[in-house]
């Protein structure tokens, strides 16, 4: 039975890769998603999947930096022990857990 998840080397590249996939969104989304221009004050992915796993302790499947506005926020989806399924949203600069949703699908 899984209790919580760790931070392995490899979960941490798996997420940085979908991490990466979605700030190298198409030329559409490239203003929105660009890197180059986040500021320097938002959170290290790995500041936010710490606290996810403080919040929702489970297996971490997808993480997602989005701009709404000049808001930045991370979204994380986690399943935990009993398989239900769970977005978490933090404020990529203070690291505040504004929304914690469970996917009832």
């Amino acid at each position: 039975p899984m209790t919580d998840f760790s931070l392995r080397p490899t979960l941490t590249a798996v997420a940085a890769v979908a991490l990466v996939a979605a700030l190298a969104a198409g030329p559409a989304e490239a203003g929105k998603r660009d890197p180059a221009k986040i500021p320097p004050d938002v959170l290290q992915m790995e500041d936010v999947l710490a606290k996810a796993k403080r919040d929702r302790p489970g297996r971490v499947v997808e993480v997602d930096l989005d701009r709404r506005g000049k808001r930045y926020i991370y979204q994380v989806e986690v399943i935990d022990a009993d398989g239900a399924e769970w977005e978490l949203e933090y404020d990529a600069r203070s690291g505040e857990l504004v929304r914690s949703e469970r996917d009832d699908d």
